[in-house]
């Protein structure tokens, strides 16, 4: 009871400080081109601080969307932090069918558009963290693998290193890959829902009205998912950044022994923590709870900007 006081009077002193921020805030849509294409277009937003202390670039979750997690930009952004936020292809308002990529490295290429407009708006030198729900996790494990030196740091909510399937969608998957092979847009219910993500009900209620939501994915989508989960999985020595994992307990999404697995095989060398929510589920940042979620995140953050000036001190 007296934790639970504590978190709600930290939380609420820290909401009155961003509320206060937020009107210093300025929030800018813009669309990228990949590859300088008018046929990929990306959907971006950027929010800005007066005087930012580095910039998170975020990536969403499966079926969803960069508008439906305002709740953790304007988090961040009252603690001074940028963030651009983007619709994965796929999903959203950028290019392709919903639910469907041609290959998982476009989610990569496309990150490097969108940071790269962000930091053009931004002082030389900001520091750049990685950060990604889910799906989005999973994309930006990647990401941080293959941008290591670019990156200050990543963070993570409920990252997609294995699917939770019922005993349906095991059997039908057993197809999927000679049907990639003669029928990749071929579509098949995905079963997700948004109480299977959250138990918030004013979260549940805005995304009954999402225009953008989608009930099936390609069969190819679906097949480079595992193969993103592969390289992922193969490459974890590279992940030498600081690193934050926050895990729910109360999953339907993702198998969460596995994220343990794979936290555990991030090299010893490198800064990494992590926190298990046990009675939350998997959309974390949305969840009922989020406070306790923004306060892990915020305490790490406030760590690594000590660390760097530590650094930068002693660097002299």
């Amino acid at each position: 009871m007296v934790k639970a006081l504590w978190l709600g009077l930290l939380f609420g002193l820290t909401v009155a400080s961003s509320a206060r921020a937020a009107d210093a805030v300025t929030r800018v849509e813009q669309v990228l081109r990949l590859d300088g294409s008018e046929e990929k277009p990306i959907f971006s937003q950027l929010w800005l601080p007066r005087e930012p202390r580095g910039l998170v670039l975020y990536t969403h979750g499966f079926t969803d969307n960069s508008r439906n997690h305002r709740r953790l930009y304007e988090f961040l952004t009252g603690r001074g932090f940028a963030v651009a936020a983007w619709d994965m292809i796929g999903h959203g308002t950028s290019f392709e069918m919903r639910g469907y990529v041609d290959r998982f490295e476009d989610f990569t290429r496309a990150m490097d558009l969108v940071k790269a407009h962000a930091l053009g708006r931004l002082p030389a030198g900001t520091p750049v963290y990685a950060a990604g729900y889910s799906m989005g996790g999973l994309v930006t494990l990647r990401y941080a693998q293959l941008r290591d030196a670019e990156l200050a740091g990543s963070f993570y909510f409920s990252p997609l290193l294995k699917m939770k399937l019922s005993w349906m969608r095991r059997f039908l998957n057993k197809f999927s890959k000679p049907l990639d092979r003669v029928l990749p847009r071929v579509r098949t219910p995905h079963g997700v829902t948004a109480p299977m993500l959250l138990t918030d009900p004013a979260v549940i209620a805005e995304r009954a009205t999402d225009p953008y939501f989608f009930d099936s994915m390609t069969v190819h989508l679906f097949r480079q998912l595992l193969a993103g989960m592969e390289v992922v999985q193969r490459d974890v020595h590279k992940l030498t950044k600081p690193v934050l994992f926050q895990v729910a307990g109360q999953e339907l999404i993702v198998e969460w022994p596995a994220t343990n697995l794979f936290f555990a095989r991030i090299p010893c060398t490198t800064d990494k923590h992590y926190r298990f929510w046990p009675e939350m589920r998997h959309e974390l940042d949305n969840e009922a709870g989020r406070e306790g979620v923004y306060q892990v995140l915020d305490r790490w953050l406030d760590e690594q900007a000590r660390k760097r000036t530590f650094e930068k001190v002693h660097a002299k």
